[in-house]
């Protein structure tokens, strides 16, 4: 009887191990850096997420970035950062990726756009200093 009740706990536990070992292997871990295209020059904080979900991660200093999924479904990574083209990349074969981004040239955050905006806040700045060198003199009335 007991050596019974022995077998069908061993077997229970055996059972649990090996339904619950798919799960834990099912995990995976992609890494990789994300480079400047042209200069290979590495890019901190591009938004790394996978693709239909909210699972993501940002680069460090370094551009590096390390994301983990459970599920085999989550095959592409969308990488995007303002002023650069996004870039869509498959991950089903490799575990570590290099990324290279390059600028988007019709984005409003380019060079002369951003030079302009500069410009224009001196001028507006300027104004605002003249402004308050003419405040007129007036009595005080306590």
């Amino acid at each position: 009887m007991q050596i019974k009740k022995i077998t069908e706990i061993m077997a229970i536990i055996l059972l649990l191990i090996i339904t619950t070992n798919p799960a834990i292997s099912q995990s995976r871990e992609i890494s990789g850096t994300v480079r400047k295209y042209g200069s290979h020059e590495l890019l901190s904080e591009i938004s790394v997420v996978f693709k239909g979900t909210k699972n993501g991660v940002t680069t460090d200093l370094r551009g590096s970035f390390t994301i983990r999924t459970l599920f085999a479904k989550d095959t592409i990574l969308v990488f995007s950062y303002i002023g650069y083209i996004t870039q869509e990349i498959n991950i089903a074969k490799s575990k570590h990726h290099v990324v290279y981004m390059k600028e988007d040239d019709s984005s409003p955050t380019n060079y002369n756009f951003l030079n302009t905006l500069n410009v224009l806040y001196q001028f507006l700045r300027q104004e605002d200093k003249e402004k308050s060198i003419k405040i007129p003199m007036r009595p005080e009335t306590n």
